[in-house]
C-alpha cells in the first residue's frame, strides 16, 4: 500500500461527511463511548457483507441499545414497532408478540416470508394512500405493549401513539434523535416530564453501519 492509498483509507475510516466531526461522533458532536469502539471492526465486516445482500439479524440501532434490550426483554412481552426489518426477526422469537408496521412493500414481503404471522401481527401501510394508517393504533392497543420502537416514518406522530400504547412502566425507544427523530425525542421528553420515568441516551455503531447514531430509551410511568 502506497502512502496515498493509506491516506485515503485513513480518511475514509475517520471522516463521515461535513456535518460530523468524524464517523465516531454523532451529528451534535456526541462521541462514541470508548467501550463501544470495540464494535467498530465487526461493523466494518458486516458493512462489507451488505454489499452481497447479507445482513445480520439484528436491529439497526446502536449496539449498546441492542445489548440493553437483550438484558431487559422478557418472553411474555408485547412489542410495537414502526419500521420493520431485521429487528422484527430479532424480536420475534424472544417475545410473545411483535406488532410491526412497514411502508415499503418489497421489504414487507421479504420480512413477512420469515415471520410467523399466526403468532405475530405485521401490516403494510401505503402511506401515499392513507398516511394516518401508519401511526394510528386501535383503542385495544392502548397501554397494551411493554416496548414501542420508533425507527421508521412519521416519527413524531408515531411517538404520540407510542406513549399511549405502552403500559405503565413500559419502554419507548426512538432512534436517530439528533436527525429525523429529533421532534419525536422532544415529545418523549415532555411525556417523561408529565408522567414520570427516565431516559437513557445511547451513542454507538449500528450493525453494518460504520457511522455512529444516537437513540433514546425511556421508561414511562
Amino acid at each position: 500500500m502506497n502512502a496515498g492509498t493509506g491516506t485515503r483509507l485513513g480518511d475514509w475510516l475517520v471522516r463521515a461527511g461535513e456535518e460530523r466531526r468524524s464517523r465516531f461522533h454523532g451529528y451534535q458532536g456526541r462521541p462514541v463511548p470508548l467501550p463501544c469502539l470495540a464494535d467498530f471492526p465487526k461493523v466494518l465486516w458486516q458493512a462489507a457483507w451488505r454489499r452481497f445482500n447479507r445482513r445480520p439479524v439484528l436491529p439497526w440501532i446502536p449496539y449498546p441499545v441492542i445489548r440493553r434490550l437483550s438484558r431487559l426483554i422478557e418472553a411474555d412481552w408485547r412489542v410495537l414497532e414502526w419500521g420493520s426489518g431485521m429487528s422484527t426477526l430479532w424480536f420475534a422469537p424472544k417475545v410473545q408478540e411483535i406488532c410491526g408496521v412497514e411502508s415499503d412493500l418489497g421489504w414487507y414481503r421479504r420480512v413477512g416470508r420469515q415471520l410467523d404471522t399466526g403468532r405475530h401481527r405485521y401490516r403494510f401501510v401505503d402511506v401515499m394512500v392513507h398516511a394516518e394508517g401508519y401511526w394510528q393504533i386501535d383503542t385495544r392497543d392502548e397501554a397494551a405493549f411493554d416496548l414501542a420502537v420508533i425507527d421508521g416514518l412519521f416519527r413524531k406522530e408515531c411517538m404520540e401513539s407510542a406513549v399511549r400504547a405502552v403500559r405503565r412502566g413500559g419502554l419507548v425507544y426512538v432512534d436517530n434523535i439528533d436527525t429525523e427523530g429529533s421532534r419525536a425525542f422532544s415529545l418523549l421528553q415532555a411525556s417523561v416530564a408529565k408522567r414520570g420515568g427516565s431516559i437513557e441516551l445511547f451513542t454507538g455503531f449500528p450493525p453494518a453501519q460504520p457511522t455512529v447514531t444516537t437513540g433514546a430509551l425511556a421508561t414511562l410511568l
